[in-house]
């Protein structure tokens, strides 16, 4: 995972910040000035004067980031005590080192005796449970002195009390603070039990320990050197700009977001921002932008900009723009900051774990990768080569399990067509990416590099897939397929026979309605997976409408496919919301056409002859004249009295509506009309004449 992108998950975790990452580049320069990779952010939630929570971004189940449902205080779900997958027990961590800590403190300190151990390992795990980062800390030295150093440097109250100076004496200072910061202010203590509670040596170490060192390292930590959040909202000039400028004393972590661009009761709705961030030095601006952002999501609607960057110690300015330096805009600016830790860090609310595959677990910044059989979620990642299923690692190959694959020729071309079984233990595999036709000998005929035939949803499953290789007509002995999963898994090439497209399968014969691996005998067609011999008639659910005959020669139809199921596939090209209407035509030539209301409407027509079979041998025609307010027209010759069934759906979502539908029985159309007479689409006037209402 690259670093930016971490940073991006971590700040999603700790501050439950919501994000939209930028997914359309509309004007091709979001990472002007260098922006890091992952640097498309957003807002965050709860942010004074922040995008209000359910806005759009937030970070998305699933992905990287984010303290998982169920978890407390950024626990990941489903792990004991918030341990990462193969970590030891925390509280058997605690209860080791504190034991370690009493033995270390009756063996160096000259204030405490044996009688006092339990007092001390008591105190100790109460402050360990509450941040068990600490215990690594403490393991990490090696000596009793160095142990006992650790809790003294930690804690003056415990570093007295080891002396034998009275508990809270240690020159006027407070228990738990550091250079007489009171306990549990900021930058101090996590508690601040005052020391001298419950007697003592006992208040110096419980009280002490539990307010002074978790504060002191925890606290004392974090936080002391961060600038303080920005809400900053304003206008900015045509051709101008706004600017926010700020010092760092330490490393930290900067989020940096404008908000209100898709909330209506903003000021700044409708806006679009760029935002830059730029070095300063000796009050000068730098020309070279270290971040910028220009829509966190544009398809999404919300034009506002967002980013975070991590910031060495120095001077910066940020810029806040509109996009076009065109309009006069109101804008809202939030900028958030954090401390930047390094693995085997103390963590927590205020801070960022910023090195490569790490986050903050259990108060220590520690490896996120989980390894096969190790507990994984949204915040512990699994090693490369597996994937997450069910919580836990698993090796994520995807297997070819069967191929029945078929050829045909059309004309100039070859047609390949087969079904497959495949296996998938993380689901997440929807492509090929190798699709190999061999000879009798094995040599590669053809090659395919990519397919992608549709998400998988189960762990097992069968799928389709069909090409065209265009201008060859191959006889390809076998086929050879590789699929591939979304983590870059790849399955074991699978080999099978290619077989010739069987056009006559038999009634009672195994079919598929796309037709991929066969068609049904002549008088058959296939339904629910076998070839059986069709009725003509629409099945019971499809609601079929009748024509009205006008006159003679002519019948017309109103209607409107709004909300129509989706109910059949045409061969010219894609159709939703389907209606069906039902003419019984006598032998003849026909013009039919559909007509939208709405000028945008893109429709599509096509006749069949067997109302329930997507079989292309049912069709009698189709049209899409590809274009919002086109009519759609077709010509049919009927040989033998029969009930035509005609569909009338829209090209895509949107196009559905208001329809009028005629057919016209060629022999029947008149022409050349006279004044008087009636007229209409199929019944013009003579030259020189028009048909004009009333």
């Amino acid at each position: 995972m690259s670093k930016n992108l971490f940073l991006f998950a971590r700040i999603c975790c700790v501050a439950t910040l919501m994000f939209a990452c930028d997914d359309d580049d509309k004007k091709h320069d979001n990472d002007e000035g260098g922006t890091p990779a992952g640097a498309q952010g957003g807002t965050p939630a709860g942010a004074q004067g922040g995008t209000p929570a359910g806005a759009q971004g937030g970070t998305p189940a699933g992905s990287e980031g984010g303290t998982p449902a169920g978890s407390e205080g950024g626990t990941p779900a489903g792990a004991q005590g918030g341990t990462p997958a193969g970590n030891p027990d925390p509280n058997m961590v605690c209860q080791e080192a504190c034991n370690a800590l009493g033995d270390c403190a009756v063996s160096v300190c000259a204030g405490y005796e044996e009688a006092d151990k339990q007092r001390v390992v008591d105190g100790c795990v109460t402050t360990c449970q509450g941040a068990p980062g600490l215990a690594a800390l403490f393991n990490q030295q090696e000596t009793c002195e160095d142990k006992v150093a650790f809790a003294s440097n930690a804690n003056p109250d415990f570093a007295a009390a080891c002396m034998g100076t009275p508990a809270g004496m240690t020159g006027g200072t407070p228990a738990g603070s550091e250079g007489g910061t009171p306990a549990g202010s900021e930058g101090g203590t996590t508690g601040g039990t005052p020391a001298g509670m419950t007697g003592g040596t006992t208040g110096g170490m419980t009280g002490g320990m539990t307010g002074g060192m978790t504060g002191g390292m925890t606290g004392g930590m974090m936080g002391s050197d961060l600038p303080a959040p920005v809400d900053q909202s304003g206008t900015i000039a045509v051709g101008s700009e706004a600017t926010y400028r700020f010092e760092t004393t330490s490393e930290v972590v900067a989020s940096v977001s404008t908000f209100g661009c898709d909330d209506p009761t903003s000021d700044a709705y409708d806006t679009d921002t760029k935002v830059y961030i730029y070095p300063v030095v000796d009050g000068v601006r730098g020309d070279t932008a270290i971040a910028s952002n220009d829509d966190i999501s544009y398809s999404g609607g919300n034009t506002c900009s967002a980013f975070i960057v991590q910031l060495p110690v120095g001077s910066y300015e940020i810029v806040v723009e509109d996009y076009s330096r065109n309009d006069e805009i109101q804008y809202n600016l939030s900028v958030v900051f954090y401390q930047a830790a390094v693995t085997g860090d103390v963590c927590n609310d205020q801070s960022i774990c910023v090195d490569d595959n790490t986050d903050c677990f259990d108060g220590v910044c520690s490896s996120n990768i989980a390894n096969v059989g190790e507990a994984c979620n949204d915040r512990l990642f699994c090693v490369a080569g597996a994937g997450c299923l069910d919580n836990v690692c698993v090796d994520g190959t995807p297997t070819v399990l069967s191929v029945n694959a078929f050829s045909r020729l059309n004309g100039a071309d070859t047609i390949i067509s087969f079904q497959f079984e495949a296996s998938d233990p993380d689901s997440n595999v929807d492509s090929f990416s190798s699709i190999r036709l061999l000879d009798d000998q094995g040599v590669e005929l053809y090659t395919r590099s990519f397919g992608f035939f549709g998400s998988q949803t189960t762990a097992t499953f069968t799928d389709t897939y069909q090409f065209t290789v265009f201008g060859q007509n191959l006889s390809p002995k076998s086929i050879e397929v590789i699929i591939e999963d979304n983590d870059g898994n790849a399955s074991d090439a699978f080999v099978a026979d290619v077989q010739a497209y069987p056009t006559n399968l038999p009634a009672g014969a195994s079919c598929l309605d796309n037709a991929y691996t066969g068609t049904c005998d002549t008088g058959l067609a296939c339904s629910a997976g076998t070839c059986i011999v069709p009725a003509p008639e629409c099945p019971m659910d499809y609601q079929t409408m009748s024509l009205t005959e006008l006159r003679t020669g002519f019948w017309s139809y109103q209607g409107d496919n709004t909300n129509t199921p989706n109910r059949a596939v045409a061969t010219c090209a894609s159709s939703i919301n389907e209606d069906v209407i039902a003419w019984h035509a006598m032998p003849g030539t026909y013009t039919i056409t559909a007509t939208p209301v709405e000028p945008n409407d893109d429709l599509v027509l096509f006749a069949r002859s067997y109302c329930g079979f997507a079989d292309a041998r049912f069709e009698l025609g189709c049209q899409d004249e590809g274009g919002g307010g086109d009519l759609e027209t077709i010509t049919l010759t009927i040989d033998t009295e029969q009930t035509v069934y005609l569909f009338v759906g829209g090209w895509n979502s949107g196009d559905e509506g208001s329809y009028r539908l005629d057919v016209i029985d060629q022999a029947a159309q008149m022409t050349n009309l006279q004044i008087g007479d009636m007229c209409d689409a199929y019944a013009t006037c003579a030259t020189g004449l028009s048909c004009m209402v009333g």
